[in-house]
């Protein structure tokens, strides 16, 4: 059975940080590398180029250069990015790249805060590898650390793309957006369906709610409606009420009227228990 402890290596958003500026040193620097590169020295020349100069490239990785001056000029073979890294395209562009403007120091050397040659640049592309991936001390950037490298790295990334554009208008490069992609993306492919799935749920629950809300409405149009009937059912018993009340009220001064009536006819004696009519003069008081 698995056992499961508070672990001090736990992803967390420090850890979050680190992973994506990586994945912008390692994926997004080395396809911006490569495109440098590539504009002066097409692939296909390129191995012919490393064979010719190889005495300037003491640095390149030995096996990048094994593989390069292996690549005969018949071969079907053609070089791309995802055989090199920033180190290697760093060493190759400073090397053997005439067209790349040096950096306002010296290549090697940290450029200056106001430096924005395309030198400069790539200068701060190979520091941003070695700083935060090749020579890293830990698998994490700090908050106040990651917001400063995101405002260098995009802005670095808009000149990129503003050179690539003075270069060729038919490369349409926007690296600037890739990394604003990595910088706000999912890190986690399963927590981003599950994020989806849970906002698809949401978006249902609110329906739901919409329809229960105007069920709701109906209900209360409804109630107001029986409040108002019940209101007039209970003036009508009222006024039914009271019409009974006058009625009943009639009907007991009638039958005092009557009282009286037969109280004076007793005492004329004029009442005839044998069916005999009474005087005209009495009776017309019973009309």
């Amino acid at each position: 059975m698995a056992s499961y402890c508070c672990s001090c290596y736990a992803s967390s958003e420090e850890t979050t940080n680190y992973a994506r500026i990586s994945r912008i040193v390692v994926d997004v620097f080395r396809d911006i590398l490569w495109q440098v590169l590539t504009y002066e020295i097409p692939p296909n020349d390129l191995p012919q180029k490393v064979q010719t100069d190889k005495k300037k490239l003491g640095k390149l990785d030995l096996k990048i250069k094994t593989w390069l001056c292996g690549i005969s000029s018949s071969s079907t073979e053609i070089p791309s990015a995802e055989k090199f890294d920033v180190s290697s395209l760093y060493t190759l562009i400073r090397n053997l790249c005439s067209q790349v403007p040096n950096p306002s120091t010296q290549w090697g050397q940290t450029p200056p805060t106001g430096g924005i040659t395309l030198g400069d640049d790539i200068e701060r592309v190979r520091q941003f590898r070695n700083t935060l991936y090749g020579h890293a001390t830990q698998a994490k950037i700090e908050a106040v650390e990651y917001s400063k490298l995101c405002i260098e790295i995009r802005n670095a990334a808009r000149r990129f793309d503003a050179y690539f554009y003075y270069l060729s208008k038919a490369m349409k490069c926007n690296f600037q957006c890739e990394i604003d992609t990595i910088l706000t993306c999912f890190m986690d492919k399963n927590l981003e369906d599950d994020y989806i799935e849970k906002m698809k749920e949401i978006a249902i629950l609110s329906d739901d709610l919409g329809n229960v809300k105007q069920q709701v409405a109906d209900m209360t149009k409804t109630l107001e409606s029986v409040r108002d009937a019940v209101y007039d059912v209970r003036k009508d018993v009222k006024e039914i009420k009271e019409d009974s009340w006058n009625r009943s009220c009639r009907n007991h001064d009638m039958e005092k009227e009557k009282a009286k009536y037969l109280s004076i006819a007793e005492e004329m004696k004029i009442i005839n228990f044998r069916g005999k009519k009474a005087p005209a003069e009495i009776a017309k008081q019973w009309d």
